[in-house]
């Protein structure tokens, strides 16, 4: 297949165009600013693409196969102003907007299947639901988070009436050294002051890099699969659960509590999607058969913080 990588430089792409250009399938990272021809090897093509402009995006999507849309502002980059907040939605709805505009208007494959559009989303649709057990049947939530991921949904709505086959992959937290929010997490345990944060009870609901890239690549391979799909893990945790168990990986004491309060006064309003939670299952991806090669957090995190130290060490 020819497949567009929006965002193909952030936490995710990094590990799915490597991946995909190993399967034999010709990429095109599409960016907002030039990217060199050899960052992914000789057998990636780059793009330079105005995420607002449906014209440009039709240029870059018009020969593809499927498209799959990464981009969107690291919600964690900095506190939340009212401007920051606007970019963080901005960066998600109308780049998709725009995109899906675009695909609408692309011709279909000669072989009649229609374009694959994997379009981002997340998990915090849900909204703070405590220990209520959320599905893709589920409704979405209440909070800002809730009401970009509802807007950033409906915004792949032009691609999906014109016929394109569209699945909204809901990201929880992505485990992976490299970058994301377990960089973060680990740091206070490497200095002997891990511990939960906040009460302790609320969910994460987290998913290894290499599941993640599989499950892309699956909803890539799988037409049938469209729609919402909880890109999680099947055995979500509360926050006591995963810090005691980062800490045992890393062979920590997990012994002091960061108040919630604290992180509202050193985060901010951002403070809300780490004290908050959901308990998400994928029962979509289970259904349609999927495997995950990490369905246990321990197992997942002594992979990563294996390899992790294996490449530090190398590096010495």
């Amino acid at each position: 297949m020819r497949i567009v990588v929006s965002g193909a430089t952030g936490l995710v792409g990094t590990r799915l165009v490597p991946r995909l250009i190993a399967d034999g399938h010709t990429v095109v990272v599409a960016s907002r600013s030039a990217i060199s021809p050899d960052r992914f090897g000789k057998h990636c093509e780059t793009a330079t693409v105005d995420y607002r402009s449906v014209e440009s995006w039709f240029r870059c999507v018009e020969t593809a196969d499927a498209i799959v849309h990464l981009a969107g502002a690291n919600i964690f980059e900095r506190r939340w102003s009212r401007a920051f907040m606007q970019e963080i939605r901005d960066s998600r709805v109308e780049s998709t907007r725009c995109l899906s505009d675009a695909i609408a208007r692309s011709p279909h494959r000669k072989n009649g299947e229609p374009k694959r559009f994997i379009s981002g989303s997340a998990t915090g649709i849900y909204g703070d639901r405590g220990d209520e057990i959320l599905t893709e049947s589920s409704s979405s939530g209440s909070g800002f988070m809730a009401d970009v991921g509802r807007d950033w949904e409906a915004a792949a709505n032009s691609a999906r009436e014109a016929g394109a086959s569209v699945i909204h992959p809901r990201l929880g937290i992505v485990l992976d050294a490299a970058g994301g929010a377990l960089p973060n997490l680990m740091r206070p345990f490497r200095f002997f002051v891990g511990g939960r944060v906040g009460s302790g009870r609320q969910f994460i609901s987290w998913i290894h890099h290499r599941d993640l890239t599989a499950l892309y690549v699956f909803g890539l391979n799988n037409p049938s699969l469209t729609g919402a799909v909880n890109a999680v893990s099947p055995n979500p945790v509360t926050n006591a659960e995963f810090s005691r168990t980062l800490g045992a990986v890393l062979h920590r004491p997990c012994w002091l509590p960061v108040p919630g309060f604290a992180l509202r006064i050193a985060l901010g309003r951002v403070s809300e999607v780490v004290t908050g939670g959901q308990r998400v299952i994928p029962d979509r991806a289970k259904e349609m058969g999927f495997a995950f090669q990490f369905p246990n957090l321990r197992d997942a995190l002594s992979d990563i913080c294996s390899k992790n130290a294996d490449s530090a060490s190398s590096t010495a």
